[in-house]
């Protein structure tokens, strides 16, 4: 079944990636925020 069209796998292969390196960036954009509004506050 996904041997007839490997370009449409390698572009759901992409496209997931791309979705999980995003979420990873806004994951530890968010840790990271959460660390400094904490330290900010410790003072």
């Amino acid at each position: 079944m996904l041997s007839s069209d490997p370009s449409l796998t390698e572009r759901m292969i992409i496209m997931v990636s791309w979705n999980d390196l995003f979420t990873f960036v806004i994951m530890l954009m968010a840790i990271l925020t959460y660390i400094d509004t904490h330290r900010k506050h410790k003072k």
